[in-house]
């Protein structure tokens, strides 16, 4: 597969790690994306780089460039009303591709048609960039068969315009499974429940394929627990946040601090935070106060302090030692089905008959679980306690998979025994210096 040029060499094996982050990928990479931001960045960069034309041509040129920008601003209006993402349906996407949409194409064509631009070299790029996206405009703009999402997203001071496939297996098939002699996927999550049922029919695996589930590398019997609290409400119960920042507190007595708080929406972690931050003594960071990696910087640093995070940081993080000995789940994470392309992927799955809650919905919440699990112990000498205040993990008939998924480990009711497990694991809870 590839040959001589290619970015990629020849090769007849493929070994994918972080395995279960491809379906995703590969969503963005077969879909196609263009943002009004995209339209307007290239504008100006066409402008600066047709400084050297003469006068005439340029306001020829800048007469069409301005078209590219009425076009982008009419579409970014079209959306005022509507809120923040969405599907398209092919009423609407009608009239967006025999408006603005139609408005963008023809400006982008006659600019990048103008003679004097593609006799300047240094221009010739752009002039592709420009080709590019009227021919992504049109594509995003077509309705297709209904494999495909027609979606947009607003993002800031930019509309973005998305057509998604929402079933891969066939062009996984198709791309890379018949060009290679082998494909390796390998992740700590690929299953759910024991079983690879899931990543198999999502990434179209073939029957003839082979599986196996390696031993963990860690202790997890003696290096963790799960503690459950009691009488907390049900997260869809409007005093949830209040009692459940109430727990938060009073696990973080505990183990002073040293904990990463991954919730599940913006609301629920800026609740919690200005319910806390005023009552603990440890430093609290909060994601969107600062730069990710600036964010890790002072939570590895700070060995007390508390950490609160969404979606962004339940894959990836790596802090290993003293400084990530608690983590706390407000939530099981299931897929918000506000998302447009996971209530397309839920709908798809009930036409065919088929039970999107269990096919769908709870093996990709017990993945994403298993990946915040994951931030707690990153080496052998790691102790630390893991809470899920989601009274649902033990109430709910599915709960049951959730707790199946996750390594054999002591499940806790009473909070005074995270005391006795950081005793007991030589993890001694030195109290915080003075701030």
């Amino acid at each position: 597969m590839c040959g001589f040029g290619e970015i990629i060499p020849r090769f007849q094996a493929a070994v994918f790690d972080e395995a279960h982050t491809i379906e995703e990928i590969a969503t963005a990479y077969l879909g196609e994306s263009l943002s009004t931001r995209q339209m307007t960045d290239w504008v100006g960069d066409v402008k600066k780089g047709a400084l050297t034309l003469e006068e005439a041509e340029r306001k020829k040129l800048d007469r069409m460039l301005d078209g590219v920008l009425a076009g982008a601003e009419r579409l970014r209006r079209v959306f005022e009303a509507y809120g923040e993402r969405g599907r398209l349906n092919p009423e609407f996407l009608q009239r967006l591709s025999h408006g603005p949409g139609q408005d963008i194409v023809r400006s982008l064509r006659e600019a990048c048609g103008v003679s004097c631009l593609m006799e300047e070299p240094h221009l010739r790029p752009l002039l592709d960039r420009g080709r590019e996206m009227g021919r992504v405009a049109e594509e995003i703009l077509r309705q297709r068969d209904n494999n495909w999402l027609n979606w947009y997203e607003k993002r800031k001071k930019s509309l973005v315009l998305h057509a998604s496939p929402l079933d891969i297996s066939a062009s996984m098939k198709d791309l890379l499974y018949s060009s290679v002699q082998a494909v390796l996927f390998t992740s700590a999550t690929l299953t759910a429940n024991g079983a690879f049922d899931y990543i198999r029919s999502r990434l179209g695996l073939p029957e003839t394929t082979l599986q196996e589930v390696c031993p963990p590398h860690f202790d997890f019997r003696s290096q963790t627990l799960l503690y459950i609290p009691r009488g907390l409400q049900d997260p869809n119960s409007p005093g949830f946040c209040h009692d459940a920042a109430g727990e938060i507190g009073r696990i973080l007595e505990r183990t002073r601090g040293r904990a990463l708080v991954l919730f599940t929406s913006y609301h629920n972690l800026n609740t919690v935070y200005d319910l806390l931050k005023e009552k603990l003594p440890y430093k609290v960071l909060r994601q969107g106060d600062a730069p990710r990696s600036n964010l890790l910087g002072r939570f590895k640093k700070d060995i007390h302090s508390v950490l609160l995070a969404t979606a962004a940081f339940w894959q990836g993080v790596d802090v290993p030692g003293e400084a990530l000995s608690c983590l706390i789940i407000d939530r099981l994470p299931f897929d918000s089905p506000g998302d447009p392309v996971v209530a397309a992927r839920i709908d798809a799955i009930r036409r065919r008959g088929g039970n999107p809650f269990m096919e769908y919905q709870v093996p990709s919440a017990i993945i994403m679980l298993k990946q915040g699990f994951g931030r707690l112990i990153r080496k052998g000498s790691d102790r630390g306690i893991l809470s899920i205040l989601d009274v649902r993990i033990l109430t709910s008939r599915y709960g049951r998979f959730f707790l199946e998924s996750l390594p054999r480990i002591r499940i806790i009711r009473d909070i005074s025994e995270i005391d006795r497990f950081f005793a007991e694991s030589g993890a001694v809870n030195h109290p915080p210096e003075e701030r």
